[in-house]
């Protein structure tokens, strides 16, 4: 875990706004589906920055919210997605 070695692997207290962005942080990625794109496009939008993948990963890291921030940020700007940002 990357925060882990910046806090000197303590275990962090988990929030009920934790739960919040993660659930938004999810919806945000589903919701490129609603836009018209599909998990295929933005597999192909994460390779051309060099983020690999395939089209099942994808999915079972968003239906299980199992992905990092450093994936989320990707994902959102290969989205171009600035709305959840605001909304955090």
């Amino acid at each position: 875990m990357i925060f882990g070695a910046l806090l000197g692997r303590r275990k962090i207290q988990r929030t009920s706004h934790d739960s919040t962005i993660e659930t938004k942080a999810k919806i945000s990625l589903r919701g490129a589906k609603g836009k018209g794109l599909t998990y295929a496009n933005l597999v192909e939008k994460l390779a051309e920055i060099g983020v690999s993948g395939n089209e099942r990963n994808l999915n079972n890291k968003i239906s299980r919210g199992g992905f990092t921030a450093a994936f989320l940020i990707h994902a959102l700007r290969q989205l171009d997605s600035s709305r959840f940002i605001r909304d955090v």
